[in-house]
């Protein structure tokens, strides 16, 4: 099983606006795109693109998704309090060859692959 773990891209500052709500830049929005096209370029194939579902966390997946031709999924389990077990729980069932994408937020993420 190959597992792929993305932070969201480039987040507008939190003044006058919710965390949930927090959008990419434009800067955030292309070098995303930057990204999806290079993740379709080395062949990745992910059965799953699983995503927080705040804001800028959507918007990365959704953009990485076209790029790869998927859909995304929007998760609560990839959010801040992401964890191996949240991995364990999405990726059970799934056969050794399956490739998941998680597309989140840090700490989180960083923590999550040093369990």
């Amino acid at each position: 099983m190959k597992l792929y773990f993305m932070r969201h891209g480039i987040a507008e500052e939190g003044v006058g606006v919710s965390d949930h709500d927090r959008r990419l830049t434009s800067r955030g929005i292309q070098r995303v795109e930057t990204a999806g096209r290079v993740l379709k370029m080395t062949g990745i194939n992910p059965a799953h693109i699983y995503s927080s579902p705040r804001i800028r966390a959507k918007q990365t997946a959704e953009i990485v998704a076209h790029a790869l031709g998927m859909t995304v999924e929007l998760r609560d389990e990839v959010n801040f309090d992401f964890d191996s077990h949240a991995v364990e729980e999405l990726i059970t069932g799934l056969s050794d060859e399956a490739e998941v994408m998680f597309v989140g937020h840090e700490p989180s993420m960083s923590t999550t692959l040093g369990e």
